[in-house]
């Protein structure tokens, strides 16, 4: 991969800010919901993501979680 693209990828600390949730919540939500972004890459043992696909997971998960009312929508299980 090259260097450019790198730049595009995140971690699971930069998701889970984003999120605004643990990183263990985060990994949690890797390993149960279908819908959350594959990996791309791996830098050591971090695997890294697509934040155009981590963004847009965001948005949907916020629409289909408690009708995309705000409030603990990331407390919800996923659907």
């Amino acid at each position: 991969m090259k260097i450019e693209d790198r730049k595009s990828l995140v971690s699971v600390a930069e998701i889970a800010e984003m999120m605004e949730v643990s990183p263990a919540t985060v990994r949690s939500y890797a390993w149960r919901d279908p819908q959350f972004p594959e990996v791309k890459e791996r830098v050591g043992r971090s695997p890294m993501r697509d934040k155009a696909e981590v963004e847009a997971y965001i948005s949907a998960r916020h629409g289909r979680v408690n009708g995309g009312r705000r409030g603990n929508w990331w407390r919800e299980s996923p659907k």
